[in-house]
């Protein structure tokens, strides 16, 4: 694991906003490039190992060309991108816990999981009937809107893959340098 200076995430996680970039039509990854070229030569030039560690500005960057470049802005285009980047990363990592668990489960072992990926923050989670409550404290997903909204519609994604049918997020900032996303199947 890293040092404690600047929070980071597991390769294997980037992996996969790494691959749903690609996958974007007409030219993407030039855009991508053009918006963050020294980003774009790093993640798209270079070997990202699934077991390395990466600052966690890289994936916000990376989030923030594609959507500011390709997608030009577009909220569901968007939120696609985001939930195929879980499915060629994380999900696909995590694939037999999340074919089987429950939303409840998956809550129980948030701290856990998050813990894997990430080197800062801290995520609690608590589960009532059809409804989940998580709380991102400490790290940087929680700073602005932009990145609130991604970890918002990531988490929402991820609990989706447990087979619950539809799930519904609201996100709100907490003081200090934290994150509510509350969601509901």
């Amino acid at each position: 694991m890293p040092g404690d200076d600047a929070p980071q995430v597991r390769g294997g996680t980037l992996i996969g906003f790494i691959e749903a970039a690609r996958r974007l039509e007409g030219g993407s990854l030039d855009l991508v490039r053009a918006l963050k070229p020294d980003l774009a030569r790093t993640l798209f030039d270079e070997l990202v190992l699934a077991t390395s560690w990466f600052p966690e500005s890289h994936l916000v960057d990376l989030c923030d060309a594609v959507f500011r470049g390709p997608l030009r802005e577009a909220p569901g285009p968007y939120a696609d991108y985001l939930d195929r980047s879980v499915d060629f990363g994380w999900g696909r990592i995590q694939r037999a816990l999340v074919g089987f668990a429950t939303p409840k489960m998956l809550a129980e072992r948030a701290a856990k999981l998050w813990r894997k990926e990430h080197t800062h923050g801290e995520l609690l989670a608590e589960v009532k009937g059809n409804r989940a409550s998580l709380l991102l404290r400490d790290h940087p997903y929680a700073d602005t809107p932009f990145a609130r909204a991604m970890i918002a519609e990531l988490l929402r994604h991820i609990v989706s893959l447990t087979r619950v049918g539809v799930v519904k997020q609201t996100h709100t900032p907490e003081p200090p340098r934290s994150v509510r996303i509350e969601l509901e199947w």
